[in-house]
């Protein structure tokens, strides 16, 4: 595996996604995983860093529905 990817990576309504885990109590990205994660997001994917609970990641992308369906409608 490529240094610095995400812990968690799937698809969400078509979009990319990845979410990087920290425990609750602390620590932060590495320079190479906020190089990847800024990588993905270039890429067009979203990417939630640094996560520290299920019920965080689980709000994340919940809030990633109002911009989905905001994309919908936008003609291609």
């Amino acid at each position: 595996m490529m240094a610095g990817l995400p812990d968690i990576a799937g698809c969400y309504r078509g979009l990319s996604i990845a979410i990087e885990t920290k425990t609750p109590e602390g620590g932060e990205p590495t320079p190479v995983q906020r190089l990847r994660a800024s990588q993905i997001r270039a890429a067009g994917g979203a990417v939630l860093s640094p996560c520290r609970s299920v019920a965080e990641a689980l709000a994340w992308i919940e809030s990633l529905d109002p911009w989905l369906e905001e994309l919908q409608r936008i003609p291609r």
